[in-house]
């Protein structure tokens, strides 16, 4: 059988070779450019590796980028002292902006320094040909107004005009001029005779929208006061009232636009870096001056923010000037009288606010979250183990006004004192599901709480003032709340526990007292 097999075997294999051999010319070359083809493609075929997902990148423009973004600050370097004004020196300074050179006008009050130090006006000029722009030539006299009332001010020459080093951009389409601006607030902050807990900021047209910017960014601003602004959605500059604004007729043939599309047509890119969509984040006081015969920029922007601002909840001050242009030039004196008064009105203002128990501000630290060094939402993690409370972050905006707690519950205050990891400490007894608790406050500054031990606190009791950020009051945590419930009535302060077992003894807060 196997011999049989072998013989048919080889019959086949020498027809198939005769067969072959009897081929045309041609059609051997087709057959072998077939099966070499065959084998070039084999060749050329290669098992590629999956491809890496690439990961969305921030726009620069975005509100989380400029966020994101470093501003370290340092000391002016004076460039030129120039001569004195009435009852104020001034000199052109620079200062570094992503490595640029930066100069500007820099104007202090003659006479004794404040305690604290004087208030410091970033002073953001609108536009100006750059090429014409002029450090001393351009709103000397508005920066001496201020200066005359007691204010430092310091007008950046945004890159490309005048001296400073980089390429002028367009407000508009561009990042750059919200960078130079924001590093403008560290430097000023750090300057000696200028009070950090007071920079207020001033703009006109351009720097009106620069200063929109700022305030959803930085939570540096006390109060702002802008003129004229082009201070509008993007929908309402690119599209709405497109026709009303000479200078962005033609928007729609730029590159952002062009790579983009209109906000209308992209919602999801523009929400990104309309700060309009953060209007929320504003806690700066904000005053809005526009004349109704200005024909650069439309009053209608102005509106635009001031009902936005209002429905946010915000505090905002419009003032209209009937048949006024542009620069308000008519009204000039008057308007920097509202200025200057919304200015100090802010600053004598003490700002306070009543912590809410809103499940928004706990965005680092649940009832439960497992930390240590390598595993936490927070920067120099202390500590190890697994949360035994909620954490309620401030605000951006927050971080510098009073945040008063109030209790949660009713029933006595148990304990205060100060303790390693919160700082001030209150504890107070409640009742929660017919058992007896303990709800610990923790990170508040102790000489605000006025409560003694055995005063008997309902729900709403005022209790004391969040400690300040990263200092003895809060033992260098940073400003938040930490609430814990701890089943029984024994005191019991850890702020974390080693396992999940004994971490039952623990309550999650937000099933009794978060908000939503």
């Amino acid at each position: 059988m196997k011999k049989t097999y072998l013989t048919l075997l080889f019959i086949v294999i020498l027809f198939l070779m005769t067969f072959i051999f009897l081929l045309p010319d041609k059609d051997k070359g087709r057959l072998s450019d077939g099966l070499e083809q065959n084998i070039d493609i084999s060749e050329e075929i290669k098992i590629e590796e999956p491809a890496t997902l690439i990961e969305d990148v921030e726009h620069p423009m975005s509100i989380s980028s400029l966020r994101g973004g470093n501003y370290p600050g340092g000391d002016f370097v004076v460039e030129e002292e120039l001569a004195n004004g009435t009852n104020y020196k001034q000199s052109i300074v620079s200062y570094l902006s992503e490595g640029l050179k930066i100069y500007g006008l820099l104007t202090t009050p003659l006479g004794d320094v404040p305690v604290g130090g004087w208030p410091g006006v970033v002073f953001v000029h609108g536009y100006i040909p750059p090429e014409q722009y002029s450090t001393t030539g351009d709103y000397p006299t508005y920066q001496a107004r201020l200066a005359r009332a007691g204010f430092i001010t310091f007008k950046p020459d945004l890159r490309g005009h005048g001296n400073s080093e980089g390429d002028p951009v367009s407000a508009h389409y561009s990042e750059k001029y919200v960078v130079d601006t924001l590093n403008a607030i560290s430097y000023i902050k750090k300057y000696p005779e200028v009070n950090p807990g007071k920079i207020l900021y001033w703009g006109h047209s351009n720097g009106g929208e620069i200063g929109l910017r700022v305030l959803v960014v930085s939570d540096d601003i006390k109060a702002a006061s802008l003129w004229a602004g082009v201070v509008g959605s993007y929908k309402d500059m690119f599209e709405t009232h497109n026709d009303k604004i000479p200078f962005l007729q033609d928007a729609s043939s730029t590159d952002l636009i062009l790579k983009n599309g209109l906000p209308s047509e992209n919602p999801d890119f523009w929400d990104e870096l309309d700060p309009f969509n953060y209007i929320s984040d504003i806690y700066t006081p904000v005053q809005l001056q526009h004349a109704t015969g200005d024909d650069r920029v439309p009053i209608e922007l102005s509106l635009s923010l001031k009902n936005t601002l209002e429905d946010a909840g915000k505090e905002v001050e419009y003032i209209q000037y009937e048949g006024d242009d542009h620069n308000i030039g008519q009204n000039s004196s008057l308007a920097w009288d509202r200025t200057i008064e919304f200015f100090n009105k802010t600053l004598s203002e003490k700002s306070v606010k009543t912590l809410d128990y809103s499940i928004k501000r706990i965005t680092k630290k649940e009832f439960g979250t497992y930390v240590d060094e390598n595993n936490s939402p927070v920067q120099n993690e202390r500590f190890q183990g697994y949360h035994t409370g909620v954490d309620f972050e401030v605000y951006p905006g927050e971080k510098n006004i009073e945040v008063q707690v109030e209790s949660v519950c009713d029933g006595p205050l148990v304990y205060k004192d100060y303790v390693s990891g919160y700082g001030g400490v209150v504890i107070q007894e409640c009742t929660i599901d017919n058992e007896k608790t303990t709800v610990l406050y923790g990170h508040l500054a102790l000489e605000s709480i006025l409560k003694s031990q055995g005063d008997n606190l309902v729900k709403g009791t005022y209790l004391g003032n969040l400690g300040e950020d990263k200092s003895v009051e809060t033992d260098g945590e940073r400003r938040h709340l930490h609430l814990s419930v701890h089943k029984g009535e024994e005191i019991e302060l850890a702020g974390y526990t080693s396992s999940l077992s004994s971490l039952s003894e623990w309550r999650d807060p937000c099933d009794y007292f978060c908000q939503e």
